[in-house]
Formats: C-alpha cells, structure tokens, sequence
C-alpha cells in the first residue's frame, strides 16, 4: 500500500462477501486456540513508518488466557505470522524467536531479537496489540488515547 508518512490503513479481510471474524483471522495466523477463542475484534493494517510497518489490534475477553497463549506463542510467531510480518531482509531461515520484557510509555511490552523484530503489548487488559517496532506501537497506543479522550 502506498501511503503517506504516519498514515494507517485498516485492511478487511472478506470471505464469500463476509467479513472474516478476529477468531478465524488469529486461527490463520497461527495463534494459540486459547488466544483466537478469546478474540472478539481485530483491526489488521499497516502504519507508514520507515516502511509499512504491520500491526494487529485485538479485543480480548480474558487477559489472564490471552497473556499466557502469547507466552505459549511466542516461539513460533516468525513462521505463523507469515510474510505479513517478514522483515525486508529476512534471514533464509526463521528464526527462534527470544522475546525480553521492555517498557514503554508505562506501559509493559514482549519485544523479540531485531533480526525478526516482533512487539506486542497489552496498552489495557482487555486489548493486545502485536506490531514489528516500538514507533508503530507507539503511533497506535497514542491514536487510540486521543480516541479514548474523545
């Protein structure tokens, strides 16, 4: 997609003229059933960064389950996520991924190794976002603030 510096753009995945639902969709990605039962929304998009930058955003029903599925899911999220989530220089093979504790904007985040950079966080207990970089992290956390604010 070509967009602006900063911009966001949702995507709608559809199926027979349906909109698939955020269950289905995290079922496709590979996450844990624990995760994709727990699903209830999900906004699919890129943010315009130093390249498109890709994110999940997904409204939970239990923090506890959906915190330990990423836990369970984080070894795998290289290959699940697929090419969505490939960086642009992706190494031959997928690696492992680690993942260590960070904190930004007093917010707790997961981040894995830069050669397959992987963030996800819990902005609030009842929403994950996963995204590639802390700056598109912080680009969603901020809009969805000010949207808060409103």
């Amino acid at each position: 997609s070509a967009l602006s510096l900063g911009e966001v753009e949702e995507f709608y995945l559809v199926r027979n003229g349906t909109r698939v639902s955020a269950e289905e969709i995290m079922t496709m990605l590979g996450a844990p059933n624990a995760l994709a039962r727990n699903a209830t929304n999900i906004m699919v998009g890129i943010h315009a960064f130093d390249r498109n930058q890709p994110f999940l955003i997904v409204a939970i029903t239990n923090y506890d389950v959906v915190f330990q599925a990423m836990l369970t899911w984080e070894k795998r999220m290289g290959e699940t996520l697929g090419a969505f989530f490939a960086p642009v220089n992706q190494p031959a093979r997928i690696p492992t991924l680690t993942f260590t504790d960070q904190v930004l904007k007093n917010t707790d985040l997961r981040e894995s190794q830069t050669e397959w950079p992987i963030v996800y966080a819990f902005p609030e207990r009842s929403l994950l976002i996963i995204t590639t970089n802390e700056a598109t992290l912080r680009e969603i956390m901020s809009r969805l603030a000010v949207s808060s604010a409103q």
